[in-house]
């Protein structure tokens, strides 16, 4: 009825043709405030700027959150210059709806609110560094885990606790370890004995219903992916701690006679870096997708993303509103600060949450 009285008195003092022009403009343009537009990453890597040092950044991780600004966690030797500790940073990403323009770069000034039982999520993870980083090893392939209750904090997804995994050379060969801030504050890293061998054992990743896990190891000479099935227990933290449903088993398809390494999936996409023939020189950037209940042959990122340098440890994120996925590299090509360089790049959009 409101509606109606207020169409009424306009209709008193403005022609019908430009009430109707009138409304049109009123409501497209609530319509379009609240509907993104379709947006792209560009196809050509671009450097992240700021985050990157004269050292080398890598082994980057996302927090699984939503939104335009997010904590980055990644490996790098800045410290000494030697042995890599993985540290945070926060990530703006987001499209200027006014001019088009894409934004990708450090935020210095945004610390995330409050969470996780009342304290800041970003402050529980940068404690959980605190027990990752060693004095004198590396630590590799950060991966975090939302674990419980998923709620919301403004913009971003939160959880109940987190669950975060690495690999350490801290007992003389790289093993996968894990800590958690679930029951208690998070404490010493526990090694997942489940995947580690005499070998080196890095770069854990998990399936999207989190039924398996995959990693590289170098068990068999050369770099392999291998993985194998979790307990079905409700939690990611009990599947992680409870026997497994089988024995590690090598991944025939992704694996080569070369180096395959540093997997990372999300949704129906598995990438990872490999020095096979056929690439572009150094280790290239390969990608699978899940089909038909396995992985398919994989592919490379081609020549607009690869290059005769390495690209490494690449992970991926889709953003609600863009048409093409976001995916960070590391990369030792020249242009950079120095080193290996952080990198981000649009690549074919994938299936997997938001």
């Amino acid at each position: 009825m409101r509606t109606i009285v207020i169409q009424s008195r306009l209709s008193r003092v403005i022609p019908l043709f430009l009430l109707s022009l009138l409304l049109s403009v009123m409501f497209s343009s609530c319509y379009d405030a609240v509907v993104f537009r379709v947006n792209v990453f560009p196809t050509t890597p671009v450097n992240l700027g700021s985050i990157n040092s004269a050292f080398d950044d890598m082994n980057s991780a996302y927090l699984p959150v939503l939104g335009e600004t997010l904590p980055l966690y990644f490996s790098t030797n800045r410290r000494t210059g030697q042995d890599f500790d993985v540290i945070d940073k926060v990530l703006d990403v987001k499209m200027e709806r006014s001019n088009g323009v894409l934004i990708v770069q450090e935020n210095t000034t945004v610390r995330f609110g409050t969470g996780l039982t009342g304290r800041s999520n970003q402050q529980d993870l940068q404690a959980a560094l605190e027990h990752i980083n060693s004095p004198v090893s590396d630590e590799l392939g950060p991966l975090i885990l939302g674990h419980g209750q998923r709620y919301y904090l403004t913009n971003n997804l939160g959880y109940d606790g987190y669950v975060v995994m690495f690999s350490s050379n801290r007992e003389g060969k790289q093993d996968i370890y894990y800590t958690n801030n679930v029951e208690t504050n998070f404490g010493a890293p526990q090694a997942l004995s489940a995947a580690n061998s005499f070998a080196d054992d890095a770069y854990p990743t998990l399936t999207q219903d989190t039924s398996r896990l995959y990693f590289c190891s170098n068990r068999e000479e050369q770099f392999d992916i291998f993985h194998y099935k979790l307990s079905q227990a409700s939690w990611i933290l009990t599947r992680l701690q409870s026997p497994p449903m089988s024995g590690v088993e090598k991944d025939t398809v992704l694996s080569s006679a070369f180096d395959d390494k540093c997997p990372f999936i999300l949704g129906d996409i598995l990438v990872f870096t490999s020095n096979r023939p056929g690439g572009f020189g150094g280790y290239d950037l390969y990608f699978s997708r899940w089909q038909n209940g396995r992985w398919a042959a994989p592919q490379n990122f081609g020549d607009c993303i690869n290059t005769r340098y390495d690209e490494y440890r690449p992970v991926v994120k889709n953003f609600y509103g863009f048409q093409n996925a976001f995916m960070i590299f590391s990369s030792n090509r020249p242009g950079g600060k120095g080193g290996f360089d952080l990198y981000y790049v649009g690549i074919p959009p994938f299936q997997a949450p938001y």
